[in-house]
């Protein structure tokens, strides 16, 4: 397809310039038919002028000069004649070309028409394709919900799902309408049930407090016994070591026994009296703490503020339940999606299990080898490098073998570019070649000059009609310097080429500077001289 079009803006290109040319030829052929007129009407009045002079009688000197002038004129008139035929039979081909150039145009415009077409289509074609994919994994996403549905409720397509939403929703609405208006005596009796749970709590910590503090006082009285036991034997004791004390005292003092024995009496009295007194302290405590728990009214409040903290728990429980009954509700759903996800992944591994055909030399894997390949070695490289840094002790460098071959594959490498590179380059002086000789070709057919191309710019032609053997050898090629814009004859100034040539030169080139109409007159003197030999 490239190929064509590029054939196709090549032939445009090609018409183009030739319709440029025939216009231009055109336009010289109008020039041509007008100087032609004027020299068939100064044929006219030369010859009305000659027989003026004859019958004047004038000398012959100017008979001579008027035939001569009117010989001139009509050898002219001839090439100019000749001239206007070749080029009504260039104009004739150049039409038809032109026509033919026309319909490859129009049929370049029906390929052009239809590769669009053919690109809407393939774009049409891939947008449908993408859709379909997209559609095709909605379908498997809304099929594996639908077919996986735990209440057993088969829904075979979306629509279905949207009528069973649709009568769900108004079963929803129905029953709020039925069983969503409230009653004043639920809400009563539900107040009140309300209320009697909180005095019941109430009345439960009441009882739970009383049954600590009995706690308290058994422990507290069970102590108080162990103490009071505590003091009777304590006061066994010291009787007995009074009766200890006082069988001593009369073994071994004798006089001093009475005083000795009345003081260690008073001593466990005041002792007695001690504990008697702080018996007598805790006991007084403990009553006092009981009338204070009875008489302080705060015990109460504290109580209602436990009831009322123990009611906001209760109610934050509940809320908790029911988030947690709303989480295994999310974790089934989440359930049931992860289940279809897994399908749809099944699904598309299935669907996605295709060969990809392609060339085994194409330029992406050929890319990928070379990528890989000087990655191996450039990472084998670096481990030379590094073990060489890291082992090598003495001021002598030496280069590792990566980096010899990673050389080595860019020196290939660079050997395969410049290989494509002078194979490209083949091809193109070979095309350039090919195409330079159809141009000569086209030139050397069509205006009869054979056309070499020199260095610097310079042209040489040579006309079909003045060959260098109908001039002894003598080579009658003439160079156009376009940078100097010079004109040279290879066979010098002094060649009977160049004499016979000298009027044109000096009328077409020195006077009017027109070298198209120089080489045209070379090209038709050739032609009236090439006519009259075969005559």
């Amino acid at each position: 397809m490239e190929d064509l079009r590029t054939q196709i803006n090549l032939i445009h290109e090609q018409a183009h310039s030739l319709s440029l040319e025939l216009a231009s030829r055109e336009v010289l052929l109008q020039e041509c038919k007008i100087k032609l007129h004027e020299k068939e009407e100064e044929i006219i009045r030369s010859q009305g002028q000659v027989e003026i002079p004859r019958e004047r009688s004038e000398g012959d000197e100017t008979l001579k000069v008027l035939k001569r002038e009117l010989a001139d004129q009509l050898s002219h008139t001839r090439s100019i004649e000749a001239k206007n035929r070749k080029l009504e039979i260039e104009n004739e081909e150049l039409r038809s070309y032109n026509k033919s150039i026309s319909l490859i145009e129009e049929e370049r415009r029906a390929l052009a028409s239809k590769v669009q077409a053919l690109d809407d289509l393939r774009e049409k074609v891939s947008n449908l394709e993408l859709q379909k994919a997209i559609l095709e994994e909605e379908r498997l996403s809304w099929t594996a919900f639908l077919q996986d549905d735990p209440d057993g409720v088969q829904l075979t397509s979306p629509a279905h799902l949207a009528k069973a939403y649709i009568q769900t929703k108004i079963e929803k609405n129905t029953l709020l309408e039925k069983f969503g208006r409230p009653d004043p005596l639920i809400a009563e009796r539900d107040q009140e049930i309300r209320n009697l749970i909180i005095i019941q709590a109430k009345l439960e910590e009441e009882n739970k407090g009383m049954k600590q503090v009995l706690k308290k006082d058994s422990k507290e009285k069970q102590r108080l016994e162990r103490q009071k036991e505590l003091a009777l034997k304590e006061a066994t004791f010291l009787r007995e070591q009074l009766k200890t004390y006082s069988t001593e005292e009369e073994v071994m003092m004798a006089g001093n026994y009475d005083d000795q024995k009345s003081q260690r009496i008073e001593e466990l009295e005041r002792l007695l009296g001690e504990h008697k007194l702080e018996i007598n302290a805790l006991t007084r405590q403990l009553q006092e703490r009981d009338i204070a728990r009875t008489a302080d009214p705060q015990r109460s409040e504290e109580g209602l503020d436990y009831q009322c903290n123990i009611v906001q728990f209760q109610e934050r429980i509940d809320t908790l339940h029911k988030e947690l009954e709303a989480s295994k509700q999310a974790r089934k759903i989440a359930s049931i999606e992860i289940q279809a996800l897994q399908k749809q992944l099944l699904a598309s591994e299935a669907t996605s299990r295709m060969r990809v055909l392609q060339l085994k030399d194409n330029p992406a894997a050929h890319h990928e080898v070379t990528k890989m390949e000087t990655l191996r070695v450039l990472r084998e490289e670096n481990k030379a490098l590094l073990a060489q840094l890291e082992g090598q002790s003495g001021g002598t460098k030496f280069v590792p073998i990566s980096t010899l071959e990673r050389s080595r594959l860019d020196v290939q490498e660079m050997e395969i570019l410049v290989a494509e590179k002078e194979k490209r380059m083949a091809r193109l002086k070979e095309m350039w070649s090919k195409k330079a000789l159809e141009f000569r070709q086209a030139v050397y057919s069509l205006l009869g000059y054979e056309v070499d191309f020199q260095p610097n710019g310079r042209v040489k032609v040579t006309s079909m009609f003045h060959r260098s053997d109908l001039y002894g050898g003598v080579d009658t090629g003439i160079v156009f310097d376009g940078e100097q814009g010079t004109m040279k004859l290879c066979g010098g100034p002094n060649s009977q080429f160049a004499r016979e040539i000298r009027n044109q030169i000096k009328f077409y080139v020195e006077e009017r500077k027109e070298i198209p109409c120089f080489l045209a007159a070379l090209t038709m003197e050739g032609y009236e001289k090439t006519t009259r030999a075969q005559q």
